[in-house]
């Protein structure tokens, strides 16, 4: 990998962490929760219809997925089970925030969702560079045709 693209792969990652901050912390004090049941929200999206609840559930897959891009980008060895165990960890350490500084709503189903976005970003980074990168040997066996 050419060191332009090494720093700046590592300048979106801390971009995506700054943009996932702010979108699930800077807001009011005063809406701190906690809601523990899994699958809640795809229960409640199916049973209301509600496009609400799938914007939700597809924001935070959406929210996490640059995140799981750039972090495979950056990994010497880019595995899957890194990319989900961070991404897992990380948006753990945010509902907890969002629970502990009264910001937000700290949910099971959201550090689920976050989870898989992290996946689907690694998911898109190695077809992508398997498809177009340099060093394709670096891909070599996480992409099966």
């Amino acid at each position: 990998m050419y060191h332009i693209h090494k720093y700046s792969y590592r300048f979106l990652f801390l971009l995506s962490i700054a943009a996932i901050l702010y979108a699930t912390l800077y807001r009011e004090a005063g809406q701190g929760d906690i809601e523990l049941r899994l699958f809640w929200t795809i229960k409640r999206a199916w049973s209301e219809h509600s496009g609400y609840y799938w914007y939700l559930i597809l924001g935070n897959i959406a929210l996490f997925m640059p995140f799981g891009f750039f972090l495979t980008a950056i990994l010497q060895k880019p595995d899957w089970k890194k990319a989900a165990m961070v991404g897992f960890v990380f948006s753990a350490a945010i509902e907890v925030s969002q629970v502990l500084l009264d910001r937000g709503l700290g949910e099971f189903d959201d550090v689920l969702h976050n989870t898989w976005g992290s996946l689907m970003g690694y998911c898109a980074a190695v077809i992508l560079g398997y498809l177009f990168g340099q060093q394709k040997e670096r891909y070599k066996g996480k992409v099966k045709y």
